[in-house]
């Protein structure tokens, strides 16, 4: 015996985004470029300040070759910061950027 397929699920609402095309209120504001941008952006920037970071330690009496664990932990937070900068970078760029269009929303 076979059963019924589930009834189709509702597309969601257009809404007209302020000064812009009309979105479904899922989809983010921003252009599909800005991924690899704030990707790329994010390691450029990861890069360049744990570089910083290293110096100002190598300048404090930490050796560069074998860093101590505070130099790493450090530089693996400055690091990862560089991302989520670059991600708030670009996503900023098309206005206010809400947790809702990085996945983030309220559960029932």
């Amino acid at each position: 015996m076979s059963s019924l397929p589930p009834p189709p699920v509702p597309r969601p609402a257009l809404a007209a985004a302020p000064g812009g095309p009309a979105i479904a209120p899922d989809v983010p504001p921003w252009r599909a470029w800005t991924a690899p941008a704030a990707l790329a952006s994010g390691l450029a920037l990861g890069v360049f300040s744990t570089i910083v970071v290293e110096v100002v330690a190598a300048a404090a009496g930490s050796s560069l070759s074998h860093p101590t664990a505070v130099v790493s932990i450090i530089a693996d937070v400055v690091f990862d910061l560089g991302f989520v900068a670059a991600a708030l970078y670009f996503s900023s760029r098309q206005g206010r950027p809400r947790a809702a269009d990085f996945g983030y929303r309220r559960v029932r």
